[in-house]
């Protein structure tokens, strides 16, 4: 084959591989921007299920007249307490930050979830609002204009930080572990009379402060008969 005509198929085949793979990068962009759109769309329609969730009342069946009215948050109402932010715990679920909620100018903790569906986020808000103790940190309300979607409630602990049972740094004296044994029988017969499994107690849901214990992390409560396992 003469050399022009070698480089003339060269340079066609060189210009139709461009072609496939610009076609490609359209299909893979047209991809992207539907997918974007369906889960805009899926975000909206959550937040709205949420929205009707979260406001149910006792003219809207057996659950509402157990569980209150959950009270929403507005993201501007959280701000950080430093430039950089104080993460007190995370792991697979999300994380929970320190922040300070200015319509009241307390500090709380804001559980921000990535595991959890929306529905599941109002089902952990409510149980909590149905459970007054002071060995329970009380339930402030839902954020759920921004992702990630979050729980924001009742800051337990001093100087910025909170310690669990598992990370306790100091010694407890035997009488010590005794205040924080029956500060959680207490609150875990205060979690059983309003008919609530906690379903996750562990070292890592129990918070120490002052010497006195606090359980956290409703998630994976529930009520057997309004919210079944």
């Amino acid at each position: 084959m003469p050399r022009r005509s070698r480089e003339n198929t060269i340079e066609e085949k060189r210009r139709m591989r461009n072609q496939r793979r610009k076609r490609k990068r359209l299909s893979r962009t047209a991809r992207e921007r539907e997918n974007r759109e369906m889960r805009t769309q899926k975000e909206r329609n959550a937040y709205s299920r949420a929205k009707g969730l979260a406001r149910m009342n006792t003219k809207s069946g057996p659950p509402s007249s157990k569980f209150a009215t959950v009270n929403l948050i507005d993201p501007s109402e959280l701000q950080p307490i430093s430039e950089k932010e104080l993460i007190l715990g995370q792991g697979s679920y999300g994380q929970c930050i320190l922040k300070s909620f200015t319509r009241l100018n307390v500090l709380v903790v804001e559980k921000q979830c990535l595991m959890q569906s929306t529905k599941e986020m109002v089902k952990e808000a409510q149980i909590m609002q149905n459970l007054t103790h002071k060995n329970i940190p009380a339930i402030i309300g839902l954020q759920l204009e921004r992702e990630p979607i979050s729980l924001v409630m009742e800051f337990k602990g001093k100087e910025n930080t909170s310690t669990t049972v598992k990370r306790v740094n100091s010694s407890p004296t035997s009488k010590d572990w005794l205040i924080i044994c029956h500060d959680i029988t207490d609150a875990l017969a205060h979690i059983h009379s309003k008919g609530i499994l906690h379903c996750g107690l562990k070292s890592n849901n129990v918070l120490v402060t002052d010497k006195h214990g606090q359980i956290i992390d409703f998630g994976k409560a529930c009520d057997p008969v309004h919210f079944p396992l």
